[in-house]
């Protein structure tokens, strides 16, 4: 209410200063209209991310992550209002132009804060370790694989034998929001993966190694997830390696998890994963060594059902 109450008073004032100049011409007043409606909706855009970002994490507040999605949304929702007002009533008429990561001419460059560990890399930081990046201004501590093929690489998830095992059979606010540590086992979260990947074109590698130590892997030239609305939807391409292509079964599909709509297959397969109908691959799925089990940390192109000893997701900038 804080943000509609803002709204409705600077209308008021801005409307009625304009209407008793009637000297001021159209052009200026659809250029301070335009200019008005921007900062309210920066307002209101500030004010969410002020309340899903910055609010204390439970138990402490008492505010779990759909508790915060929903104060949020308000704000969200009159900010896509003010938007669209503005683009029907005080923009130009011009082609609309739909973002997606394969398309983007203008990835963000460098030269700014870095986004992924590319831009650590060109930074001049050489070494594999942990970093902090700032996709979409969020900071967001990662590890960077700086020697794999050139480094620059953002891993998303790890899987092995480490001291502290994570549970990956979980739901959804937790792979949305990553759990885990960055040196051992964990997961990055999907809002972090989509922010990051669309922000300009990535690639992603997968780094394989079964119970007998031999290791293979797969690069996609083609990676980027869609936003939540459309419940993270994989879109993956442009497979070489030496692993075999087990993720183009999983293109085009939504994440999935024990708590979602549709939860067959997370269920069935013990994970959080872009599941059809159920798996070609399952890297999230139960860490069992060796052992030919379908719930298990599969890739069926090279291992079949058997279950992988570890796994490393890292993704890439293309334009860096």
């Amino acid at each position: 209410f804080l943000c509609q109450n803002l709204i409705f008073a600077v209308l008021v004032l801005s409307v009625a200063s304009l209407e008793s100049e009637g000297e001021v011409k159209s052009t200026c007043y659809k250029k301070e209209k335009s200019l008005m409606l921007w900062d309210m909706a920066f307002y209101c855009v500030s004010k969410a991310r002020e309340i899903y970002f910055n609010a204390p994490k439970p138990p402490s507040s008492g505010l779990s992550a759909n508790g915060k999605k929903e104060k949020s949304r308000p704000y969200l929702e009159k900010a896509k209002q003010l938007i669209l007002e503005l683009e029907e009533n005080y923009l130009p008429d011009e082609p609309a132009l739909e973002y997606t990561a394969a398309t983007s001419p203008d990835p963000i460059s460098c030269e700014q804060k870095p986004f992924d560990c590319s831009c650590v890399l060109t930074d001049g930081q050489t070494e594999s370790g942990v970093y902090m990046i700032y996709p979409a201004g969020r900071p967001l501590e990662v590890y960077c694989d700086m020697d794999t093929d050139g480094g620059g690489w953002t891993v998303i998830q790890r899987r092995g034998n480490f001291s502290t095992q994570e549970d990956f059979f979980r739901g959804w606010d937790d792979y949305e929001d990553g759990f885990g540590n960055v040196t051992q086992e964990f997961w990055l979260g999907n809002e972090n993966i989509y922010l990051i990947t669309n922000q300009s074109q990535h690639e992603i590698r997968f780094d394989l190694i079964d119970a007998g130590g031999e290791r293979r892997f797969a690069v996609y030239k083609t990676f980027w997830l869609d936003d939540e609305r459309k419940n993270y939807t994989l879109h993956i391409g442009g497979y070489s390696g030496n692993a075999g292509d087990s993720m183009a079964y999983h293109n085009g599909h939504m994440f999935s998890t024990k708590d979602t709509e549709k939860p067959m297959c997370a269920k069935d397969r013990k994970s959080g994963w872009w599941f059809d109908y159920c798996t070609e691959s399952n890297l999230n799925g139960l860490c069992r060594p060796g052992v030919n089990d379908k719930n298990g940390m599969t890739w069926y192109s090279w291992r079949h059902h058997t279950s992988l000893a570890g796994s490393e997701m890292k993704i890439r900038n293309k334009k860096n």
